[in-house]
């Protein structure tokens, strides 16, 4: 029978091996280049008798582990100045828009007013007869149905 001490090293030695044996390794090797008869350019891992060879030399690391990745990942202050762009980007548009919603009322409000005056101008009755009374009474007329128009768009 094992002692414990041998079969936790035997144990120890066989994870290393074992790990060893399925971590990836690279197969480099030399790899071909020519072009044939009709222009088209071939690769191989043997070289092409009677053609002009080339050795191709790849520019990145066949090694997936060695290969540069691309960033994609943000750090966290870019991140949280990104965020903070945002928030501060849609405060601004829901404060524009609180605005236009205020101008938007207020001009409705002017607009209902210029209407109601109108409506009250139209239905007194003034016994004015001369000239000149009929005339600012005309004059009136006309503001309010400018007003009416400025506001009621």
């Amino acid at each position: 029978m094992l002692k414990a001490g041998c079969l936790t090293r035997i144990v120890n030695v066989t994870s290393v091996l074992l790990a060893v044996a399925l971590s990836p390794v690279p197969a480099y090797g030399e790899i071909y280049r020519w072009t044939d008869a009709n222009g088209q350019v071939h690769f191989s891992d043997k070289p092409k008798a009677g053609e002009q060879v080339t050795t191709y030399q790849p520019e990145a690391s066949l090694n997936p582990y060695e290969a540069q990745q691309p960033q994609t990942l943000k750090s966290t202050d870019a991140y949280r100045a990104d965020e903070e762009a945002a928030k501060a980007r849609k405060k601004q548009q829901r404060i524009e828009a609180e605005r236009q919603q205020a101008a938007d009322d207020k001009r409705k409000r002017q607009c209902d007013k210029a209407r109601m005056d109108l409506r009250i101008y139209n239905t007194q009755r003034t016994g004015a007869t001369d000239l000149s009374a009929m005339m600012r009474k005309r004059q009136y007329r006309d503001q309010l149905n400018d007003r009416v128009k400025q506001y009621c768009r």
